[in-house]
């Protein structure tokens, strides 16, 4: 219940959007679209249907021969984007379509729907969150979705200057660092990867030194890359050919990566192990704070939903904590807020395991360490959290603090 009346009070608050960068964001962006369809055209020497995935396999398969990378579960060619991106090695047509495809999103799904959210009268978007429609406890957006507005992409990021924030007043953002790995150290308790994860160590360069049993200090960006790939993506569970996919390597190289990461977290191995045979004996797993997660489809005969609920153990485990422990700071902060600084701070956003604010500048020496606190010591863990606080005048334009 406590929670219900912050989400209220976060929608109520809303977002300030400058409209007018949404609005010059979204004709330069049509005005690409347009170029790139003209020339698709004038490429393929033929007019036709770019959303059809119908007319675009023939075109791409038939006429220009291109080669089948990947299918779909039914069967079907697959012509996603990252299917595309490797087809646009062999021809100029598939990087055109990709890139067409690209803007079209960035126009229709964020642009377009969010030029159309803004309030008239506050001048703000009001998304809605919901508490029950993600299987893993997170909370979602919606009506708009502000919880996957681009930010890999340089087109993307410039979205977020739209964002922004009244005279006098701070975008603060607040994201926990490492949660999800300090989560499943806590609960396997191993020392390694508690190691790792302390005061001023690199737990992905640490990871990258192992894996590829070189001194730390040789280890490359490029190494540590895929070291920080293989932390996030085996704690989900994922597969020697899932991540041969995600790293561009082959079956036999992401299994000796998985093997080698092993190796050095045992007991990170064994908890996994345990935390399946227990959700396999209960048909559940149950959360540091006692939330009890059901695991339907454990026991299935089905071998594809088997593997899916065998994934969702831990992941499931890992994203509720995370979001249990978000929900505490959130429902501590709001509280503060309320109680102490009605007319000086709000919370505007929730992404993850990332709180959004505007605070008034002038109070920004008070309410900074307040947010730090909060969200620090909302759950003792084996390893303490760390908030990485950024602060700026927009959501893009923003720069660590501490």
């Amino acid at each position: 219940m406590p929670l219900l009346t912050v989400l209220t009070t976060i929608e109520n608050n809303g977002v300030l959007i400058k409209k007018t960068i949404l609005k010059k964001q979204k004709k330069k962006i049509t005005k690409t679209i347009k170029k790139i369809k003209k020339n698709i055209y004038l490429l393929n020497k033929k007019k036709f249907n770019i959303n059809s995935l119908n007319q675009l396999k023939k075109i791409l398969f038939d006429k220009y021969h291109l080669p089948h990378i990947l299918t779909t579960k039914k069967g079907q060619i697959s012509i996603n984007d990252k299917v595309l991106e490797k087809l646009s090695k062999i021809h100029k047509l598939p990087k055109m379509i990709l890139q067409y495809r690209i803007l079209n999103k960035i126009k229709n799904t964020y642009l377009k729907n969010l030029i159309n959210s803004i309030n008239k009268k506050t001048k703000r978007i009001h998304t809605t969150y919901h508490q029950t429609s993600t299987s893993t406890g997170r909370l979602s957006s919606s009506n708009p979705n502000l919880q996957n507005i681009p930010i890999k992409t340089k087109l993307g990021r410039k979205i977020r200057i739209a964002f922004i924030v009244k005279k006098k007043w701070l975008l603060i953002t607040a994201d926990y660092s490492h949660i999800e790995l300090k989560i499943i150290a806590h609960y396997s308790q191993d020392k390694n990867l508690i190691q790792d994860l302390s005061k001023n160590n690199d737990v992905h360069k640490n990871t990258a030194s192992h894996i590829f049993k070189l001194p730390t200090e040789k280890i490359l960006p490029l190494h540590r890359n895929i070291a920080k790939t293989i932390n996030f993506s085996i704690l989900y569970g994922i597969s020697p050919f899932g991540l041969s996919q995600k790293l561009n390597i082959s079956i036999l190289e992401a299994r000796k990566y998985i093997i080698s990461y092993f190796k050095k977290y045992k007991k990170l191995k064994k908890y996994i192990i345990e935390t399946y045979n227990a959700a396999k004996k209960e048909e559940s797993i149950t959360t540091l704070f006692g939330r009890k997660i059901y695991i339907p489809n454990i026991n299935s005969k089905n071998t594809i939903l088997k593997k899916n609920a065998k994934r969702f153990c831990i992941n499931s485990i890992i994203q509720n904590t995370a979001s249990d422990i978000i929900k505490k700071a959130m429902i501590h902060i709001d509280d503060t807020f309320k109680k102490k600084f009605l007319n000086d701070a709000k919370i505007i956003m929730q992404i993850h395991d990332e709180l959004i604010f505007e605070i008034k500048e002038e109070k920004k020496s008070i309410l900074i360490p307040i947010i730090k606190y909060h969200m620090e010591q909302s759950t003792q863990l084996i390893l303490p959290l760390n908030v990485v606080i950024k602060t700026g005048k927009n959501w893009k334009e923003i720069k660590k603090l501490c």
